[in-house]
């Protein structure tokens, strides 16, 4: 049933989410979330037609939804100053 040319290992891990149990899947998606959203905090930039307050309330915001971002206080006022 499985196309010829296919890798195995990523026929693998493409059905590793389907065998976990609904703990660990619950653990895979918050950890996804987790890292997406410090992807954000890390690349954050100020919009063009973004006013200062507007910018920093985002930044804020993305801030408070993933307290486990893992950056200390003056990393995060780095990231957040770097794009302004």
């Amino acid at each position: 049933m499985t196309p010829e040319n296919a890798n195995k290992n990523f026929m693998k891990m493409k059905a590793f989410l389907f065998s976990m149990a609904d703990k660990a899947k619950i653990w895979l998606y918050r950890l996804s979330k987790i890292l997406a959203l410090r992807k954000q905090i890390t690349g954050i930039e100020q919009g063009l037609d973004e006013s200062y307050p507007e910018y920093f309330e985002r930044f804020q915001t993305l801030v408070i939804e993933c307290p486990p971002h893992g950056s200390e206080e003056s990393l995060l006022t780095t990231f957040m100053m770097a794009s302004i």
